[in-house]
Order: structure tokens, then sequence, then C-alpha cells
């Protein structure tokens, strides 16, 4: 397979991405906002978290740890309106 100067370049955007603290952090945001919109993606959600928990950065497990105890309560309130015998589910 012939490599272009893009394939080079894509190659260089992911390796700095994968490389900063920062937006690895706010990628765990992302399926976070993901899970909370789409109920679906909820335990695809925790497994990506369940691998971050490997992160060296303490900033890092900070933002884990302060999205699971999020996640935690906005399944908390689903359940509470699901027994309530309400068909919406609150964010």
């Amino acid at each position: 397979m012939h490599r272009t100067r893009h394939d080079d370049e894509a190659g260089d955007f992911v390796k700095a991405t994968i490389a900063s603290k920062f937006l690895r952090t706010w990628a765990y945001n992302g399926f976070y906002e993901l899970a909370k919109q789409h109920r679906q993606y909820h335990e695809y959600a925790m497994e990506q978290l369940d691998h971050g928990e490997a992160e060296k950065s303490a900033a890092i497990k900070d933002r884990i740890r302060n999205i699971r105890k999020a996640m935690k309560e906005i399944s908390q309130r689903r359940l509470k309106t699901k027994s309530r015998g309400l068909t919406c589910y609150t964010n």
C-alpha cells in the first residue's frame, strides 16, 4: 500500500491527539455526553471509562471519577422516573 502525504498528516494528528492529556480527558467527557443523550450507549460509555482506569494522568482519572458519579446520578433519576410509571426520561 502506498502512503501519501495525507496519510502521514493524519497519522501525525492521531499521535498528537493521543499524546494530549487535554484531548483524552475531554474524549471521556464525550462518552458521558453520548450516554446522557442516548441510553443505548450507557454500557459502551462505561466500558470506555473502564479502559481509562489505566491512564497514568491524575487529571484524567479525576475526570473519569466525576463522570462515573454523574452517570450514576442519571441512572438513579431514570429509575425513579420509571418506577413512577412515567415514560419520559430525565437527564
